[in-house]
């Protein structure tokens, strides 16, 4: 999923849930490396890269339950996090390794985001 306008896109079909996206890489996307909208449960990123963005490395609005688990982020990541219309949400980031303390981890209207062992390649703990 390199080097596209976005690396990926997913959003809400009749069955959207229960998903993973294993061992991937989304790298130098000239806009968002992954944008998630109206995910009704879960989607999980497992083992997967994002690098060089332009915009974001990850933008997810609108959805349920998105998760990155051992994944690698580049120098100064950007990654927005937005419950929008959903109510109820989940987004989280566990055992991931940034290529310095992100440049940005936003989240928007009360979004939950929780960050759990993630450190910089320099052993700096990355929170939100």
């Amino acid at each position: 999923f390199d080097r596209n306008t976005k690396g990926l896109y997913a959003g809400a079909v009749n069955n959207d849930t229960h998903s993973d996206v294993i061992g991937c890489s989304f790298n130098h996307c000239t806009s968002i490396g992954v944008e998630c909208d109206g995910i009704n449960s879960i989607l999980t990123f497992t083992a997967c890269q994002f690098f060089g963005a332009t915009e974001y490395e990850i933008f997810i609005y609108n959805a349920q339950a998105v998760s990155f688990v051992n994944c690698e982020f580049g120098i100064n990541a950007k990654l927005s996090f937005n419950k929008g219309s959903k109510g109820d949400n989940f987004y989280a980031l566990n055992n991931c390794i940034f290529g310095s303390t992100p440049n940005n981890i936003n989240t928007v209207d009360g979004t939950l985001l929780l960050v759990t062992n993630c450190y910089t390649q320099n052993g700096v703990e990355v929170t939100n």
